[in-house]
């Protein structure tokens, strides 16, 4: 079975008003058609805040991380093209050599399987050295 692999590029309106137009362009006309990836919008705040609700973050994924990249290279030209100035950031930056994982621990998970931050974080240090080698 082949892993799913993800990134998110956010894009922020210039104006608040605007928002909703710029996720309908990411959705319809911008990452629409490209191969290989699977996508959805979402209206929030850049910096993860409620007050300054003016970005879109788009979340894509495929089976395929060298698709994913060029998908994300081809989608950030295109939002450069047709929203020109607009600033677009790729998490991770789609040009690394190797693949970034983030974990971000649901508290209340955890405490239902029985586990603490402290092991996960254990876990994912021992993945991390079996990945280096």
């Amino acid at each position: 079975m082949a892993a799913v692999v993800g990134m998110t590029v956010s894009v922020r309106a210039e104006n608040a008003d605007e928002v909703d137009d710029v996720k309908v362009l990411l959705e319809r006309e911008i990452f629409n058609g490209i191969p290989d990836i699977f996508y959805f919008a979402q209206q929030r705040s850049l910096f993860g805040g409620f007050e300054n609700n003016d970005s879109v973050t788009l979340d894509i994924f495929s089976n395929d991380l060298d698709a994913l990249k060029q998908g994300a290279i081809a989608g950030m030209a295109a939002v450069r093209k047709h929203i020109p100035g607009a600033p677009v950031n790729p998490r991770p930056d789609p040009h690394l050599a190797s693949p970034e994982i983030e974990f971000i621990p649901k508290d209340e998970r955890l405490s239902e399987v029985g586990w603490s931050r402290g092991q996960l974080s254990q876990v994912v240090r021992t993945l991390e050295r079996r990945m280096v080698k």
